[in-house]
């Protein structure tokens, strides 16, 4: 079973792993009970209270730190969704680039980052936050759609037991992207999204851009089709979905 640090309180168990990286080999992991400052992308704060979610960290040092950021990203939100589904929400999937939803109600997402020293990384984190008991009032003060596992299943969940299946999955993905490459795992997380073929808008800083999601890419580019015909990869940006409620879409929306 992989061994897990567990922290009272940190600002966030990313920060903590890197700015402690010189002095702790690499694949240490940490959770907290609370962060004080957790941070999702683009510096958005991550709702962090104390004693229901779980808020996790693992450490990378090369060669396994040289990996690109983007497919590990792709492999600790494939451990996360297939977490998810194992403790019974089999309708869990991943929006690009980094979040776990069930419909359209966020429960988990990913934050990987890089210390580099010299051009070269020399340390790098992954980071990963999962709603997990949560009532649907603590929920609501977020102010954006999101879920907890409690609220999905019905059932409180255990987070030293789910921390510890998370990690043992998030391990066998980073062990199979070292010995097998990245094509199986990739394949993994495209099909674990529900965006392909469906009519999306990013939205970026040069303006909003909409088109139907074609492919992803292993750097964690999205390739869309535009009204036009073509096609682009876009990097970086906001996914939201302009589709209506129905059977057939899977009920997705926004």
């Amino acid at each position: 079973m992989p061994d897990i640090r567990w922290l009272d309180s940190v600002d966030s168990t990313n920060r903590y792993l890197l700015d402690a990286a010189a002095h702790l080999p690499s694949g240490t992991i940490v959770a907290a009970d609370t962060q004080t400052a957790g941070r999702g992308r683009q510096g958005r704060r991550w709702s962090s209270p104390p004693g229901v979610n779980l808020y996790t960290s693992i450490l990378l040092k090369p060669p396994a730190a040289t990996a690109p950021a983007a497919i590990l990203t792709q492999a600790a939100s494939l451990a996360i969704r297939d977490t998810v589904r194992a403790a019974g929400v089999p309708q869990a999937w991943i929006k690009w680039p980094n979040d776990v939803l069930v419909e359209q109600r966020k429960l988990a997402g990913v934050l990987t980052e890089c210390r580099l020293a010299g051009g070269h990384p020399e340390a790098l984190v992954i980071g990963m936050g999962v709603n997990l008991n949560m009532s649907t009032a603590a929920l609501a003060a977020i102010g954006q759609p999101a879920t907890s596992l409690a609220v999905e299943t019905g059932q409180p969940v255990n987070r030293e037991a789910f921390c510890q299946q998370l990690h043992t999955r998030l391990l066998a993905n980073l062990e199979e992207l070292a010995t097998a490459g990245t094509t199986a795992l990739h394949a993994r997380w495209v099909a674990a999204s529900r965006l392909p073929g469906q009519l999306v808008t990013l939205v970026l800083p040069g303006g909003d851009v909409c088109g139907t999601v074609t492919d992803f890419g292993y750097d964690g580019s999205l390739f869309l089709r535009l009204a036009d015909g073509s096609t682009r990869a876009y990097h970086a940006g906001e996914v939201s979905l302009r589709l209506a409620p129905s059977p057939a879409n899977g009920g997705l929306s926004g």
